[in-house]
């Protein structure tokens, strides 16, 4: 059964767009631990979000499973070689931020018991976020050198998204400033 609610579409978005937002070194991996990878960060960001879910907390999972340095960098579109490189390590840090905050914020529509791996072939993980009432909803994973580094929800990628929303505040002011400003006020 494929779920329409308890879970809003966005809660569910937001909860999967933290773990693959922020990295800073990857490791190298076998293509069989791709499974156990994402299964263990999907159940990681299940268990936050049931206890409430504190920036700091999706700040620490974001940082271990999710690839952070190059999900924000691709968040920057055609913009990423306008990014001063000495402001690489604070946009970085920005977007990591601003991911944790938006998780926490829609922590409690998070009602998901357990994340379950359906299949993993070269760098695509398939799942299922298995509810309470027992409903679940599908969920794909890309994992690139053991580090999460984009998840579908409903036919959205999420680094897309974000790559949307940032390049967004770029057209509109052609000005870093304004993006880490927007970064800093959080999610509205």
């Amino acid at each position: 059964m494929t779920l329409r609610s308890p879970i809003s579409r966005r809660a569910l978005f937001f909860l999967a767009g933290a773990i693959p937002t922020l990295s800073v070194v990857a490791p190298t991996v076998v293509w069989s631990d791709e499974r156990q990878i994402v299964n263990t960060a999907a159940n990681a960001a299940l268990a936050v979000a049931r206890a409430g879910g504190s920036p700091s907390a999706y700040k620490q999972l974001l940082v271990r499973y999710a690839a952070v340095q190059r999900v924000a960098l691709f968040a920057l579109g055609r913009y990423r070689s306008q990014l001063p490189p000495g402001q690489r390590g604070q946009y970085v840090a920005l977007a990591t931020d601003y991911v944790a905050k938006m998780l926490s914020r829609y922590s409690k529509n998070f009602a998901g018991e357990r994340f379950v791996v359906t299949s993993a072939q070269e760098g695509l993980v398939r799942g299922r976020i298995i509810l309470a009432n027992g409903q679940s909803s599908p969920v794909d994973w890309r994992v690139i050198n053991a580090r999460v580094f984009d998840v579908n929800i409903q036919g959205k990628w999420l680094a897309v998204q974000l790559r949307d929303q940032f390049t967004r505040v770029l057209e509109s002011s052609n000005d870093f400033a304004v993006l880490f400003r927007f970064l800093q006020t959080g999610p509205r």
